[in-house]
């Protein structure tokens, strides 16, 4: 989605969410028949940046995926390995 078309789009509410096989509240479609990104639609680079701004206070890093963490996990076993 362009940048344009972002600050444009009224996003609906919960309650105006259409049904999506018997659940309620689901985005499907918000977003346009074929996205698969979703609300990450909304992380433009200007998002990005001012929340970068204001949010970072010390600069530590934290994996927030499982898949990450073991991967790296995995990565730092074979290093110890080949001291």
């Amino acid at each position: 989605m362009k940048k344009e078309e972002l600050k444009e789009k009224k996003l609906p509410t919960f309650d105006e969410l259409p049904m999506f096989k018997n659940m309620k509240g689901c985005s499907w479609s918000v977003w346009g028949e074929k996205d698969q990104l979703g609300t990450v639609n909304l992380l433009t680079e200007e998002v990005v940046a001012r929340a970068a701004k204001e949010e970072i206070k010390y600069g530590l890093v934290c994996f927030i995926s499982l898949a990450e963490l073991l991967i790296l996990s995995c990565i730092l076993g074979l290093a110890r390995l080949f001291r």
